[in-house]
Protein backbone atom coordinates (compact mmCIF):
# COMPACT_ATOMS: atom_id res chain seq x y z
CA UNK A 1 0.00 0.00 0.00
CA UNK A 2 1.36 3.43 -0.67
CA UNK A 3 2.11 5.70 1.82
CA UNK A 4 -0.45 8.63 2.16
CA UNK A 5 1.92 11.04 1.19
CA UNK A 6 3.14 9.44 -1.89
CA UNK A 7 -0.49 8.43 -3.43
CA UNK A 8 -0.76 12.42 -2.23
CA UNK A 9 1.77 13.66 -4.42
CA UNK A 10 0.93 11.13 -7.26
CA UNK A 11 -2.27 12.71 -7.32
CA UNK A 12 -0.95 16.34 -7.17
CA UNK A 13 1.35 15.38 -10.12
CA UNK A 14 -1.57 13.69 -12.29
CA UNK A 15 -3.80 16.12 -12.23
CA UNK A 16 -1.62 19.07 -11.86
CA UNK A 17 -2.42 20.20 -15.37
CA UNK A 18 -6.16 19.95 -15.56
CA UNK A 19 -6.32 21.78 -11.83
CA UNK A 20 -4.26 24.76 -13.03
CA UNK A 21 -6.79 24.66 -16.14
CA UNK A 22 -9.77 24.97 -13.71
CA UNK A 23 -8.14 28.31 -11.97
CA UNK A 24 -7.62 29.82 -15.10
CA UNK A 25 -11.27 29.36 -16.27
CA UNK A 26 -12.81 32.73 -16.70
CA UNK A 27 -15.61 33.07 -14.42
CA UNK A 28 -12.92 31.74 -11.30
CA UNK A 29 -11.14 34.49 -12.57
CA UNK A 30 -13.25 37.14 -12.26
CA UNK A 31 -14.49 35.90 -8.88
CA UNK A 32 -11.13 36.15 -7.79
CA UNK A 33 -10.43 39.74 -8.59
CA UNK A 34 -13.77 41.14 -8.01
CA UNK A 35 -14.89 41.79 -11.89
CA UNK A 36 -17.44 38.60 -12.12
CA UNK A 37 -21.28 40.27 -12.07
CA UNK A 38 -23.75 38.91 -10.06
CA UNK A 39 -25.83 37.70 -13.00
CA UNK A 40 -22.35 35.95 -14.37
CA UNK A 41 -21.65 34.68 -10.09
CA UNK A 42 -25.11 32.95 -10.26
CA UNK A 43 -24.85 31.58 -13.51
CA UNK A 44 -21.67 30.18 -12.26
CA UNK A 45 -23.22 28.88 -9.01
CA UNK A 46 -25.80 27.41 -11.21
CA UNK A 47 -23.44 24.82 -13.17
CA UNK A 48 -21.71 24.27 -9.77
CA UNK A 49 -25.16 22.93 -8.81
CA UNK A 50 -25.61 20.86 -12.20
CA UNK A 51 -22.23 19.41 -11.24
CA UNK A 52 -23.42 18.26 -7.89
CA UNK A 53 -26.70 17.82 -7.91
CA UNK A 54 -25.37 14.68 -10.44
CA UNK A 55 -22.25 13.49 -8.35
CA UNK A 56 -23.92 14.01 -4.81
CA UNK A 57 -26.27 10.76 -5.56
CA UNK A 58 -23.60 9.01 -7.47
CA UNK A 59 -21.15 9.29 -4.81
CA UNK A 60 -23.71 7.91 -2.31
CA UNK A 61 -24.34 5.19 -4.04
CA UNK A 62 -20.68 4.56 -4.74
CA UNK A 63 -19.79 4.42 -0.92
CA UNK A 64 -21.61 1.80 0.89
CA UNK A 65 -21.26 3.07 4.54
CA UNK A 66 -20.07 -0.38 5.92
CA UNK A 67 -16.69 0.03 3.73
CA UNK A 68 -15.84 3.57 4.02
CA UNK A 69 -14.03 3.66 8.15
CA UNK A 70 -16.73 6.32 9.13
CA UNK A 71 -16.24 8.68 6.40
CA UNK A 72 -19.49 10.43 5.25
CA UNK A 73 -20.03 12.14 2.18
CA UNK A 74 -21.59 15.12 2.67
CA UNK A 75 -23.91 16.69 -0.36
CA UNK A 76 -23.38 20.31 -1.66
CA UNK A 77 -26.24 20.52 -4.33
CA UNK A 78 -28.83 21.77 -1.48
CA UNK A 79 -26.51 24.46 -0.25
CA UNK A 80 -25.96 25.36 -3.63
CA UNK A 81 -29.48 24.67 -4.81
CA UNK A 82 -30.33 27.73 -1.67
CA UNK A 83 -27.17 29.75 -3.23
CA UNK A 84 -29.15 29.74 -6.83
CA UNK A 85 -32.48 30.26 -5.27
CA UNK A 86 -31.26 33.44 -3.42
CA UNK A 87 -29.73 35.19 -6.43
CA UNK A 88 -32.47 34.34 -8.69
CA UNK A 89 -35.44 33.34 -6.61
CA UNK A 90 -37.31 32.91 -9.72
CA UNK A 91 -35.44 29.87 -10.85
CA UNK A 92 -36.91 26.94 -9.42
CA UNK A 93 -34.02 23.70 -9.70
CA UNK A 94 -36.86 21.49 -10.28
CA UNK A 95 -36.51 18.37 -12.46
CA UNK A 96 -38.13 20.40 -15.33
CA UNK A 97 -35.46 22.20 -15.17
CA UNK A 98 -32.74 19.39 -14.46
CA UNK A 99 -29.64 21.00 -15.13
CA UNK A 100 -27.26 17.87 -13.90
CA UNK A 101 -23.77 16.84 -15.56
CA UNK A 102 -24.97 13.20 -15.93
CA UNK A 103 -21.72 12.39 -17.82
CA UNK A 104 -19.40 12.83 -14.90
CA UNK A 105 -21.51 11.02 -12.80
CA UNK A 106 -21.36 7.98 -14.70
CA UNK A 107 -17.29 7.70 -13.58
CA UNK A 108 -18.38 7.44 -10.12
CA UNK A 109 -18.70 3.27 -8.85
CA UNK A 110 -17.22 1.97 -6.22
CA UNK A 111 -13.84 1.46 -7.37
CA UNK A 112 -13.56 4.94 -8.72
CA UNK A 113 -14.79 6.82 -6.22
CA UNK A 114 -11.54 7.62 -4.06
CA UNK A 115 -10.37 10.03 -6.90
CA UNK A 116 -13.88 11.77 -7.38
CA UNK A 117 -13.72 12.11 -3.22
CA UNK A 118 -10.18 13.15 -4.04
CA UNK A 119 -11.36 16.14 -6.57
CA UNK A 120 -14.00 17.40 -4.84
CA UNK A 121 -13.37 16.94 -0.99
CA UNK A 122 -9.91 18.79 -1.64
CA UNK A 123 -11.87 21.62 -3.68
CA UNK A 124 -13.13 23.16 -0.70
CA UNK A 125 -9.55 23.78 0.45
CA UNK A 126 -10.24 26.44 -2.95
CA UNK A 127 -13.99 27.33 -1.77
CA UNK A 128 -12.60 29.05 1.50
CA UNK A 129 -10.66 31.84 -0.85
CA UNK A 130 -13.70 31.69 -3.29
CA UNK A 131 -16.27 32.75 -0.08
CA UNK A 132 -13.92 35.72 0.74
CA UNK A 133 -13.94 36.65 -2.76
CA UNK A 134 -17.79 36.04 -3.36
CA UNK A 135 -18.35 38.08 -0.45
CA UNK A 136 -17.01 41.23 -2.19
CA UNK A 137 -18.89 41.13 -5.12
CA UNK A 138 -22.40 40.49 -3.38
CA UNK A 139 -24.56 43.77 -2.37
CA UNK A 140 -25.13 41.89 1.48
CA UNK A 141 -22.66 40.80 4.26
CA UNK A 142 -24.70 37.72 4.72
CA UNK A 143 -23.91 34.53 3.55
CA UNK A 144 -26.67 34.45 1.22
CA UNK A 145 -25.73 33.84 -2.26
CA UNK A 146 -22.50 32.56 -0.91
CA UNK A 147 -23.56 29.48 1.70
CA UNK A 148 -21.79 27.21 -0.15
CA UNK A 149 -18.53 28.95 0.07
CA UNK A 150 -18.89 29.61 3.69
CA UNK A 151 -19.77 26.14 4.30
CA UNK A 152 -16.55 25.40 2.24
CA UNK A 153 -14.65 27.39 4.24
CA UNK A 154 -15.82 26.32 7.71
CA UNK A 155 -15.70 22.71 6.80
CA UNK A 156 -13.18 21.97 4.78
CA UNK A 157 -10.24 22.18 7.04
CA UNK A 158 -11.30 19.17 9.02
CA UNK A 159 -13.47 17.22 5.97
CA UNK A 160 -9.38 16.96 4.22
CA UNK A 161 -7.99 14.98 7.01
CA UNK A 162 -11.27 12.72 7.41
CA UNK A 163 -10.67 11.85 3.54
CA UNK A 164 -7.22 11.40 3.56
CA UNK A 165 -7.54 8.87 6.51
CA UNK A 166 -10.14 7.38 4.18
CA UNK A 167 -7.33 6.92 1.46
CA UNK A 168 -4.96 5.65 3.49
CA UNK A 169 -7.26 3.03 4.64
CA UNK A 170 -8.14 1.88 1.02
CA UNK A 171 -5.38 -1.07 0.11
CA UNK A 172 -4.61 0.10 -3.57
CA UNK A 173 -2.64 -1.83 -5.64
CA UNK A 174 -0.54 0.06 -8.73
CA UNK A 175 -3.48 -0.44 -10.67
CA UNK A 176 -5.39 0.97 -8.28
CA UNK A 177 -3.74 3.97 -8.20
CA UNK A 178 -3.82 4.68 -12.08
CA UNK A 179 -7.63 4.32 -12.24
CA UNK A 180 -7.82 6.60 -8.73
CA UNK A 181 -5.90 9.74 -11.14
CA UNK A 182 -7.41 8.71 -13.80
CA UNK A 183 -11.06 9.30 -12.26
CA UNK A 184 -9.67 12.39 -10.41
CA UNK A 185 -8.71 14.10 -13.87
CA UNK A 186 -12.21 12.88 -15.40
CA UNK A 187 -13.86 14.82 -12.81
CA UNK A 188 -11.77 17.83 -12.95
Amino acid sequence: MPTETGLRETLRWTTRGVHDRLHENPSFLALMDGTLSLADYAALMQRLYGFYAAVDVAIRKALPASAWCGFDYAPRAPLLSDDVASLHPDLALAPARDIRCTAVAGIVRPDTVLGVLYVVEGAMLGGARLDRAAARILPTSSPRGRTFWAWCRSEGKQRWPQFLALMQARPLSPTDQTRLAQNAQATF
